[in-house]
């Protein structure tokens, strides 16, 4: 097919990224009709899954490879970029576009993996602060609290699958910077309370290990959720 050249590239950036954010379909026709040419068909003549599906594949390629420009110029700027930010010196905004665009990327990927990296977001939010990267806290916080609903819903599930409470543990750990609402966590806390600690702190007094680390990491959890559980 027909694709932008690097020259239209960015201008077709600016017009297409924000409006598929706000769902402003209007706008992205007419920057496609712009940079690609005409449609010979209306996207409102296709019913919405459709019209999401045409839009996505349309703006797939354009969407990665302007990402994949993103994280070149933030990894060779990263260096300047922290020397400013020890300096107090703002972060010129091309490069704080650049850099906020490519880091928000990947802290949503690395939340949307199963299990969600906490370690991998943690540290790029780490990276952003060193850089003076202004990240847009409202958008990780609904990302965040997605992330935790999954998980949250996991362990419910299956509370003594290897590792899954402790994957909670850890999510939840990084998400309290950025004030997510942990309704949903704290209710299914409560039903691991109710359902399991009795059996596995049973467990651990007997001696099962496996049991002995399960009931630790739902106390530091607990902790967490402001649920703390007076030791018995």
């Amino acid at each position: 097919g027909v694709r932008p050249d690097n020259d239209n590239l960015d201008a077709l950036l600016h017009v297409v990224v924000p409006a598929v954010a706000k769902n402003d379909q209007v706008s992205v026709k007419q920057a496609m009709d712009d940079a690609l040419g005409p449609f010979h068909y209306s996207l409102h003549s296709v019913f919405r899954e459709e019209q999401r599906s045409i839009l996505e594949s349309m703006l797939a390629g354009v969407v990665d490879k302007v990402v994949a420009r993103y994280h070149q110029m933030y990894a060779e700027h990263t260096t300047l970029m922290r020397f400013l930010q020890k300096m107090s010196l703002p972060v010129p905004e091309e490069l704080q576009v650049a850099s906020s665009s490519a880091l928000h990327a990947d802290v949503r990927s690395a939340l949307a993996n199963d299990p969600p990296e906490s370690t991998r977001v943690q540290a790029l939010l780490d990276d952003a602060q060193l850089t003076g990267v202004v990240l847009d806290r409202a958008a990780i916080a609904l990302q965040m609290s997605d992330a935790l609903a999954r998980v949250a819903t996991r362990v419910v599930a299956t509370p003594f699958e290897r590792g899954v409470l402790g994957t909670l543990l850890r999510l939840v750990d990084v998400a309290e910077a950025y004030d997510v609402d942990m309704w949903m966590v704290q209710n299914n806390y409560n039903v691991l309370w109710q359902r399991d600690y009795p059996t596995q702190l049973r467990n651990a007094d007997a001696g099962d290990v496996v049991a002995m680390d399960w009931v630790a990491d739902f106390r530091n959890l607990g902790e967490h959720l402001n649920m703390a559980i007076v030791n018995e």
